[in-house]
């Protein structure tokens, strides 16, 4: 994973009949944000020391506001995820999508409404970007770690982040990928 404030890698599945250049895709993500000390409204790790297990849909037909269903695990040993390799691992089964990470589980997500959005062909999709208002959103940061750099509100705010990235130096701006394995599983997770 990489290291650096406000990257956000992506680990995730999309369906496929939608393109990822569409700002409103529903996925199934993991991820572990690049900051090296983010809270959220309730002091909850945000940063690279907790992972995320998500299920992110789009209500495209009426407001355009997304949804993220999320598990959160906090690293066992209180590391950023950025300092060694590790294993993801996403189940997407018809009853629930499982959440993994070095064999370990660590999050369902069982709601059949969400489930039935993902219900076709979906791409495999591995990036990383840096800032966004549904990744770092200003309603669950806190505000004073936020809006001491931007906030997603201002009326300039990508011009403002930009600048702010031009004087960042990032620890690790990458995200490097050892392996990636794709199985077909029966009914019964096997």
């Amino acid at each position: 994973m990489p290291k650096g404030d406000w990257l956000f890698p992506y680990l995730a599945l999309q369906p496929k009949k939608k393109s990822f250049a569409n700002n409103f895709v529903d996925q199934i993500r993991l991820y572990a944000r690049g900051n090296a000390f983010l809270q959220d409204r309730q002091l909850n790790s945000f940063d690279g020391r907790s992972l995320f297990g998500s299920a992110l849909v789009w209500n495209a037909e009426t407001d355009m506001r997304h949804t993220d269903y999320w598990v959160m695990s906090p690293n066992e040993d209180s590391h950023h995820f950025s300092h060694d390799f590790h294993d993801y691992t996403i189940i997407w089964m018809p009853d629930q999508i499982v959440s993994k990470v070095d064999g370990k589980f660590f999050g369902a997500i069982s709601n059949s409404s969400v489930l039935s959005r993902f219900n076709e062909q979906c791409n495999l999709v591995l990036g990383l970007s840096a800032g966004g208002g549904m990744n770092f959103d200003d309603d669950v940061l806190m505000k004073e770690q936020k809006a001491a750099k931007y906030s997603n509100s201002f009326p300039n705010a990508a011009k403002l982040f930009k600048e702010i990235l031009q004087k960042m130096t990032w620890e690790k701006p990458t995200l490097v990928i050892d392996h990636v394995r794709v199985y077909a599983i029966d009914k019964d997770g096997n």
